[in-house]
């Protein structure tokens, strides 16, 4: 999941996925949103419900998110959710 970003952050996203993930990436799904980059904390009811869509969706084996201390204000909002 991508939660904010321009288009150029969103086809590196994919383009991440894909080399990552390989020939498995065919049965990926990169989610896009466009939440205002910095303001995650005062709009973390609208993250979290992305979260909880997403959640309903999917049983990832394998999550990867931001490390709990880093002190980007999005970055830990996404880590304290995931």
């Amino acid at each position: 999941m991508l939660f904010s970003g321009d288009t150029v952050r969103e086809r590196e996203t994919r383009e991440a996925a894909e080399a990552l993930l390989g020939s498995a990436g065919a049965n990926i799904t990169v989610n896009v949103h466009k939440f205002r980059g910095s303001y995650f904390p005062s709009c973390v009811a609208d993250v979290k419900d992305a979260f909880e869509e997403m959640r309903a969706c999917v049983a990832p084996d394998l999550i990867m998110t931001h490390y709990l201390t880093d002190r980007h204000q999005d970055h830990r909002v996404i880590s304290e959710l995931t």
